[in-house]
């Protein structure tokens, strides 16, 4: 899997036009391209979602806006399969069903 370090600002990805048209960096997790947005400045905060949570729903619900104003650099992205980053296709998107 590839990492990457977001306290040591890598280089950016592929620029993107996500969510209401705004760039977006991305990077490329097992073939998987992640979106991911960062704003602000000092020690890093990553906000993570809930299954097919939108990153822009911090951005609406203001705690992004909140953690810049106190001084972090926050990350928010888009997971595997939430618009605008990538859905692998099956059958290595969601697992089959479980069948009793």
């Amino acid at each position: 899997m590839d990492c990457f370090d977001l306290g040591g600002h890598p280089a950016p990805g592929h620029i993107d036009r996500g969510e209401r048209g705004r760039a977006v960096e991305t990077v490329d997790v097992d073939g998987v391209r992640i979106a991911y947005e960062r704003k602000g400045h000092g020690r890093p905060v990553v906000l993570s979602g809930g299954t097919g949570m939108p990153p822009a729903a911090w951005e609406l619900c203001g705690v992004r806006e909140e953690l810049v104003r106190a001084g972090f650099e926050v990350i928010t992205y888009a997971a595997r399969g939430v618009a605008p980053s990538d859905a692998p296709a099956p059958p290595n998107y969601w697992p089959a069903p479980a069948r009793t």
